[in-house]
C-alpha cells in the first residue's frame, strides 16, 4: 500500500530535483513574460498544468510496488524528471510563482492518490485516465502548446 504523504514528498522532491538537471530541455522557449503576448502566456500556463499533471502521473508510476524499482519504474522516473524540468522552464518563462507550481504538484499528487485509494494495486485507474494523454504529451509537447495557443486565441 502506498503512503500518501511519502508519495507526495517524493513526487515534489523528484520534480524539484529535476529542475537542477540542466542538460534536459524538451521545449526551447527562451522568452520571458515581458516578451510574451497574453494569449501565449495563458497557453503556456495551460501547458504547464498538463505537464505537471503528467510528471506526477509518471512519478506515481515509477514509485514501484513496495519500493521495488524495475526497469520500467526507472524509465517513468526519468520521464518525471524531464517533464518536471520542462514545466519549470515553461513556468519560469511566464513568471509563474513557485508557490503556484508547488501547489499544482501537491494537488495532482493528492488527487491521483485518492483516485487509487492510496494503493498501487489500483494503478490501472491512473493508466486508463492519464496513460495515453501523457504519452502523447511526452512525444509531441509542441502539439499541445499549439492546441492551447489556438484555444486561448479563440
Amino acid at each position: 500500500m502506498l503512503n500518501l504523504m511519502q508519495i507526495n514528498k517524493k513526487i515534489i522532491t523528484r520534480i524539484f530535483k529535476s529542475v537542477a538537471v540542466s542538460s534536459i530541455c524538451l521545449i526551447p522557449l527562451n522568452v520571458k513574460a515581458e516578451g510574451v503576448s497574453e494569449t501565449m502566456r495563458y497557453a503556456i500556463y495551460d501547458l504547464v498544468d498538463e505537464v505537471i499533471e503528467c510528471a506526477v502521473y509518471y512519478s506515481i508510476m515509477g514509485a514501484g510496488s513496495a519500493g521495488n524499482l524495475t526497469e520500467h519504474s526507472q524509465r517513468f522516473l526519468g520521464l518525471t524528471e524531464q517533464l518536471g524540468l520542462m514545466a519549470f522552464n515553461l513556468a519560469d518563462s511566464i513568471d509563474l510563482k513557485g508557490e503556484v507550481f508547488e501547489s499544482k504538484v501537491v494537488n495532482y499528487s493528492k488527487k491521483m492518490s485518492q483516485e487509487i485509494g492510496g494503493d498501487s494495486i489500483n494503478i490501472s485507474i491512473l493508466i486508463n485516465k492519464h496513460g495515453e494523454f501523457c504519452k502523447g504529451l511526452v512525444e509531441d509537447p509542441e502539439a499541445r502548446l499549439s492546441y492551447w495557443i489556438q484555444k486561448e486565441a479563440g
